[in-house]
């Protein structure tokens, strides 16, 4: 989801998940939501990506150190 958009549903109760391929940007974004007393947890995901994509969608739960669909 988009970071305006995450901060809009964010603003309104919702926990958010913000997705982006940029792990410092999302990161930064997630941290700015949790600051302001937001529930919200990093996807690092290439939405470009089917594969990841459909990761992200299956993954619930506390956020792992290393993203179930990392490839390290």
């Amino acid at each position: 989801m988009g970071l305006a958009a995450a901060q809009a549903f964010a603003a309104s109760g919702a926990a958010v998940a913000p997705a982006d391929v940029n792990e410092a940007a999302v990161n930064e974004a997630v941290k700015n939501l949790t600051d302001a007393g937001h529930q919200a947890l990093a996807l690092i995901c290439d939405v470009t990506d089917e594969d990841q994509v459909a990761a992200a969608e299956g993954f619930h739960g506390p956020a792992p150190s290393t993203p179930p669909w990392s490839a390290t």
